[in-house]
């Protein structure tokens, strides 16, 4: 569990960080006036996406389940063991499919749709699923 509690404050660290780039962010031309504040933010989900997938991928290994091919799969395993709800996992495997986005088409990335995630979504649902896989981490560790 300590490992777990790692990712856990690296996640914290780096939501702080993103909300320091956004929460001053009144509106979308603000945010693609400053070329900055876009690939800061656009680097800030990515990693804190990233810390998440190293989370659950941990969790896999230290449970002994099994190993996905792509990121993507661990949203159904956390979802098979009743980590995460349907909705959760819909959620954790969309995170992943931005990740994945950022990664590999990184600049053809809709600033609008990064804007809206960065200030609706992104801090509420890292924590959500962070704190689920936490919760089966931990739970199952006292079964173990």
């Amino acid at each position: 569990m300590a490992k777990v509690r790692e990712y856990l404050d690296m996640l914290e660290v780096y939501l702080e960080n993103l909300k320091e780039v956004v929460s001053p962010l009144v509106n979308i031309e603000e945010f693609t006036g400053d070329a900055s504040k876009l690939f800061a933010t656009q680097h800030l989900l990515q990693i804190c996406i990233q810390i998440l997938i190293g989370m659950a991928l941990k969790i896999v290994s230290l449970k002994g389940l099994k190993t996905p091919k792509e990121y993507r799969e661990l949203a159904e395993i956390f979802e098979k063991q009743g980590a995460l709800t349907s909705e959760e996992s819909k959620i954790f495997r969309k995170m992943i499919g931005f990740r994945n986005l950022m990664v590999q088409v990184y600049p053809r990335v809709d600033p609008k749709i990064v804007f809206h995630i960065a200030k609706n979504e992104a801090e509420r649902d890292l924590r959500m699923v962070a704190s689920k896989l936490a919760q089966f981490a931990e739970k199952t560790q006292h079964h173990n």
